[in-house]
């Protein structure tokens, strides 16, 4: 297993770290938290660019005080962090520097999908449990 460190932010006071993780079976993107971590492929990755920060704000302990807006936003910087691909699916991963702070931009550019998540709402993510994101797969694939 070959571990990268990609980038660290803070939420409440915590530390997440993203890392991309490739193994014998694939690539993942984790986003790890003190407490709790998630890794996902690029199939899950593109299902989380199907949803929008209100479906995230209304997860299980999200932190609704901190979400990132759903417009654009001004950029200062945007940067490539790393591309999470297999056979069925392909994210490209980007830190943007905004005016409300880091931002980490999942874009499925063949689908031309994408969300922009403040640290904070990756904090949420990496306390959900993968049944949710294979909802997700599921009842958007079936749409």
């Amino acid at each position: 297993m070959n571990l990268i460190q990609l980038t660290e932010l803070t939420a409440n006071g915590d530390r997440i770290r993203l890392h991309r993780i490739e193994t014998p079976k694939g690539e993942r993107l984790e986003i790890e938290t003190p407490t709790s971590s998630i890794r996902l492929d690029a199939v899950a990755l593109e299902a989380l660019t199907w949803q929008d920060n209100d479906a995230l704000a209304a997860l299980p302990d999200a932190n609704t005080t901190q979400r990132s807006p759903t417009g654009t936003g001004e950029l200062s910087e945007r940067i490539r962090l790393t591309t999470i691909s297999n056979e069925f699916g392909f994210i490209v991963v980007y830190e943007m520097h905004t005016e409300a702070g880091i931002r980490i931009d999942l874009e499925a550019e063949k689908q031309g999908e994408s969300i922009r998540l403040c640290p904070a709402e990756l904090e949420t993510l990496a306390e959900q449990d993968h049944d949710l994101i294979t909802e997700w797969v599921k009842t958007d694939l079936n749409d």
